[in-house]
């Protein structure tokens, strides 16, 4: 139909990498922990099955015990938008689906973690430490008050939290209404975000640039509305 409408997003997959830095003009931390020179938890807790948690070696160290381990961020309060994405740098002995979940509600006491609010991320244990961007999607305009880490089961098996970082995207007004992009208007790098297997997006005299750290990275566009018949081709510019 010559009027049907394309909702959606890009989803850039990358699969060589490019150098990046960071540039704290395009996005902000709401909450960070930095476990590399502290020698406290920073407020975070063993919720379940993790005996001890502790920080040593520039890292907390989340000791699994038992069956669906997870650790707790002290109290934050966060009111949401679509802009914003959450930031794990860990390593692990132990491979498999790690999640996030945040607790939610009309106040602190009405938060609870809940099975929908939950959002999934694929663990690596290859030895080494690896930077995951969690995208929540989660709902706008709520107010979230304390998030959760959940590792693979592992009885035995060591994690270790370099840092955790929840970031927000420095937009302003509304994202175009069509996907045309040129990253060297103000304003329009913004409202793409990180989306997988990545160390960093950031923006470099006009250009995106992205350090990728998987095997499949990938950034993701701001949503747009087109006539499907518009959408015939996607043209992109870049270089590796």
């Amino acid at each position: 139909m010559a009027d049907a409408l394309m909702l959606g997003v890009l989803l850039l997959i990358f699969s060589i990498c490019s150098a990046g830095y960071a540039r704290a003009d395009v996005e902000r931390p709401l909450e960070k922990w930095d476990f590399m020179k502290v020698s406290d938890a920073l407020g975070w807790t063993a919720l379940h099955s993790v005996d001890p948690l502790s920080v040593k070696d520039g890292a907390l160290q989340v000791q699994i015990a038992g069956s669906d381990p997870y650790i707790g961020s002290p109290g934050i309060e966060i009111v949401t938008n679509d802009y914003q994405y959450i930031c794990v740098t860990m390593r692990s002995q132990v491979r498999g689906n790690g999640q996030i979940f945040w607790a939610a509600g009309p106040s602190r006491r009405e938060a609870h973690f809940k099975a929908p609010d939950a959002a999934n991320f694929n663990i690596t244990a290859d030895g080494e430490f690896h930077t995951y961007y969690i995208l929540p999607f989660w709902q706008p305009g709520s107010t979230v008050y304390q998030i959760r880490i959940d590792t693979p089961d592992g009885v035995g098996k060591l994690v270790e939290i370099k840092d955790v970082a929840i970031i927000e995207r420095n937009v302003a007004g509304e994202p175009l209404s069509k996907p045309d992009y040129d990253f060297s208007v103000p304003g329009v790098p913004e409202f793409w975000m990180p989306y997988q297997d990545m160390e960093s997006m950031s923006l470099e005299n006009g250009v995106l640039v992205v350090n990728v750290s998987g095997e499949n990275p990938a950034i993701i566009s701001p949503p747009f509305e087109i006539p499907a018949a518009e959408a015939r081709f996607l043209t992109l510019q870049m270089s590796v």
